[in-house]
């Protein structure tokens, strides 16, 4: 945890970025084993990194189930991406300097969502929540 927001910290108040790009994709393995509960089948000494980030993942985990238990596999891993990465955005604006710059104008934050299979990029729209293809 603490090598990312150190990095985010660094970009954001000493190199002065105003632009922050939460990247996510298809395919995605993490999002995979969250849909598969694969964290539960790793022996305990193996779950460190992965399932700390599986755990940062959960609600999105519990947003697809709730939301599209009946859709496809593609569809419920794709929807569990998209979350994922709107999870994150949210997170981000927890912390006190990201707040404050964002509050400022100084910085934009966006969430992003790559189909590796296409090529397109779909960016999500805070003020409406949609996802618009690029």
């Amino acid at each position: 945890y603490h090598g990312t927001s150190a990095a985010l910290e660094f970009g954001v108040c000493f190199l002065e970025i105003t632009e922050l790009i939460i990247l996510g994709h298809t395919q995605c393995g993490g999002i995979q084993a969250l849909l598969q509960n694969a964290v539960q089948v790793l022996p305990q000494q193996s779950r460190g990194f992965i399932a700390k980030w599986l755990e940062l993942a959960q609600p999105a985990y519990t947003q697809v189930q709730a939301t599209h238990a009946t859709a496809t596999p593609t569809v419920r891993a794709q929807q569990c991406e998209r979350a994922a990465l709107v999870h994150s955005l949210h997170n981000l604006t927890t912390f006190p300097w990201l707040q404050e710059r964002l509050q400022r104008g100084q910085l934009a934050i966006h969430a992003w969502h790559f189909e590796l299979a296409t090529g397109q990029v779909w960016r999500y729209e805070q003020n409406t929540g949609q996802w618009l293809g690029e």
